[in-house]
C-alpha cells in the first residue's frame, strides 16, 4: 500500500502543481492585458477630449497657439488622475505649446517609454490639415506598482488554491487505498477459515448442482479423496 500510494502521490501531485500554476499564468497575462487596454482607453479618451475642444476653438478662427484656456483644460485633467504625468499641446514641429506641468512649455515633446506611457490624438484644423497633437503621458512606475500588486494577489490565491487542491488530491488517493487494504486483509482472513465457517448457500438448482458435482468430482480425482455429491 505505501508504495502504490507513493506512485500514485508522485504522479498527481506534480501535475496539479503544474495545472494550478498554468492557470495562474494565463490568468494573470490575461488581467494585465485588460489592465493596460484600460489604461490606453482612457488615456486616448482624455485625448480625444482635448482634441475637441481645440478642434473647436480652431473652426471659430482661434489659431492653436492662441488657445489659452488650454492650460486650465490641461490642468483639471491633471487633477482628476493622479496617474498621470502630464498633458501636453504640442504644435506641428513638435514644439509644447500648453502643459498640466508649466516647466514642459516651451520644450520638444520626447516620447520616453520607460517613463510613461503614451497616447496622442492629431489635432486638425476645419481644412483636415494637421495644426499639433495632443500628448497624455501615464507615469509607467505607477502601471507597474500596480501590475505588481496584481501579480502578487494571483500568486496569493494560487499558492492557497494549491494547498487545498493538494490536501483533497492526498485525501482522493489515500482514503481509497486504506478501504482497498481493509477489503484485502478481510479476503485473506476469509481465505483462511475452514469451509464450514462459511455461510450457507442454500439449496441449489439441478443444473447448479451437476457442475458442482463435476467439480467436486475432479477436484477429488486430483486430490485423491471420494467425492460428495452436491446438495440439489
Amino acid at each position: 500500500m505505501g508504495r502504490l500510494a507513493a506512485i500514485l502521490l508522485s504522479t498527481v501531485l506534480p501535475v496539479t502543481v503544474a495545472a494550478i500554476a498554468f492557470g495562474a499564468y494565463l490568468c494573470f497575462g490575461s488581467a494585465r492585458m485588460s489592465y493596460l487596454g484600460l489604461i490606453d482607453s482612457r488615456l486616448s479618451e482624455i485625448a480625444s477630449r482635448i482634441d475637441a475642444t481645440a478642434e473647436k476653438s480652431l473652426s471659430l478662427g482661434i489659431p492653436l497657439a492662441g488657445q489659452q484656456t488650454l492650460n486650465g483644460v490641461l490642468a483639471r485633467e491633471r487633477a482628476a488622475d493622479p496617474d498621470l504625468l502630464s498633458i501636453d499641446v504640442a504644435d506641428g514641429g513638435g514644439t509644447i505649446l500648453f502643459s498640466s506641468t508649466p516647466a514642459r512649455i516651451g520644450t520638444a515633446f520626447v516620447a520616453d517609454q520607460a517613463e510613461a506611457r503614451v497616447r496622442r490624438a492629431r489635432i486638425d484644423n476645419p481644412f483636415g490639415l494637421d495644426e499639433g497633437d495632443v500628448m497624455v503621458r501615464a507615469s509607467q512606475a505607477a502601471i507597474d506598482r500596480n501590475l505588481d500588486g496584481l501579480a502578487w494577489d494571483v500568486f496569493t490565491t494560487a499558492a492557497m488554491a494549491c494547498a487545498v487542491a493538494l490536501v483533497l488530491a492526498v485525501l482522493a488517493i489515500l482514503l481509497p487505498l486504506r478501504r482497498l487494504y481493509a477489503h484485502a486483509l478481510d479476503a485473506a482472513g476469509h481465505d483462511d477459515e475452514p469451509a464450514a465457517a462459511l455461510p450457507p448457500t442454500g439449496r441449489l438448482s439441478p443444473e447448479v448442482g451437476w457442475a458442482l458435482t463435476a467439480i467436486e468430482v475432479e477436484h477429488d480425482r486430483i486430490g485423491g479423496r471420494p467425492a460428495r455429491p452436491a446438495q440439489t
